[in-house]
């Protein structure tokens, strides 16, 4: 019989595939999404089909965040293969974190939900029966793995103990108050590293300070809460961004060349979030740097420079007053989007 092990735990560390008919969908997922060239391929193109339809529905809040998904998918397409790599090798939360920002992003590609209590994907049953069309059940491996979830998308059994990883705690929300003290000592002492808490959780003063005794007092609790089971693996928080490396300054010369891309959309997203539409320039790089919003006339020069006109030849090509031009190859300049030929 032929069986599905379900999305999570994510990020996979190892493959259960290979054992008897079993597809493990946590490796399917990581293998053809957290790739350079699907976030600079297919994903990216899907990131901005969806940012038109958006715009066309006048839905901003999503338009906003898949413009910011399309932008951070140039500097995640450098980084994901090497957050892979650092995570396989060991688990910490820079790499993690720069895994959840691509795992956000491809559920905004495809409009999938994610895992309940985490950020990763759990795709959407077409996707999975393409991947094992035969599957007669689902093999569960831990609590909130996704086992329950997709066996009701798929309408199959779900097979096996999903069991509480090691040093992980388990507390319904209306207990939780009641526990609180029981539960802090053992996350101070180190019999537990966090504490799952199932809700709902009471909207009461007493379970906030409950939550956030247990965040003071567990090593792992906030990022437990932050990435899953994953987050048992780490110390500490991190920002996906944090690894983006800084703007250098081209090299100036007679004639320049364009060392990035331009592209015009709209934004930007704070102001696109509001449904205040404007034609926005993007200084895009295919590197590990933050793409740059800039005047959209920084746009047009940018595409001019062909590594070969002169500023008077370029402002003559572009019928723009030569100073106006000077300070435009002087802001490219700064901003290392341009360089000496």
């Amino acid at each position: 019989m032929s069986s599905l092990l379900p999305p999570g735990p994510f990020p996979p560390l190892a493959s259960g595939e290979g054992e008897g008919e079993r597809v493990d969908l946590a490796v399917r997922l990581q293998r053809e999404f957290f790739q350079e060239a699907w976030l600079a391929g297919e994903g990216r193109r899907r990131l901005e089909r969806r940012l038109a339809l958006a715009v066309d529905l006048c839905r901003w809040p999503r338009a906003a965040d898949l413009l910011q998904a399309w932008l951070d998918s140039w500097p995640l397409a450098q980084l994901v293969e090497p957050a892979l790599a650092a995570w396989q090798a060991r688990p910490a939360a820079g790499p993690l974190a720069q895994l959840q920002r691509v795992s956000e992003l491809v559920r905004l590609a495809w409009g999938w939900r994610a895992l309940p209590g985490t950020p990763w994907c759990l795709p959407a049953p077409g996707w999975v029966r393409q991947q094992a069309p035969e599957a007669l059940e689902i093999q569960a491996r831990s609590q909130g793995d996704g086992a329950l979830e997709l066996g009701a998308d798929l309408s199959l059994p779900v097979r096996g103990v999903a069991a509480l990883p090691a040093g992980l705690g388990l507390v319904r929300g209306e207990e939780l108050v009641s526990r609180r003290a029981q539960l802090c000592r053992a996350l101070a002492q180190g019999r537990l590293q966090a504490v799952r808490v199932q809700p709902p959780i009471p909207e009461l003063p007493e379970a906030g300070l409950a939550l956030g005794e247990l965040r003071l007092e567990g090593q792992r609790q906030a990022s437990y809460e932050r990435w899953g089971e994953a987050g048992l693996r780490v110390r500490g928080e991190a920002s996906w961004d944090e690894s983006l490396e800084s703007h250098a300054a081209g090299q100036a010369g007679a004639v320049l060349r364009a060392t990035c891309e331009g592209r015009f959309l709209p934004g930007p997203p704070g102001r696109l979030r509001q449904g205040d539409v404007q034609r926005v320039g993007y200084l895009l790089w295919r590197a590990s740097l933050r793409p740059v919003a800039v005047h959209p006339v920084a746009v047009v020069v940018l595409q001019a420079l062909d590594g070969v006109k002169d500023p008077a030849a370029l402002a003559q090509q572009l019928g723009a007053p030569p100073e106006r031009l000077r300070e435009l190859l002087a802001e490219l300049l700064a901003l290392g989007a341009a360089t000496a030929a």
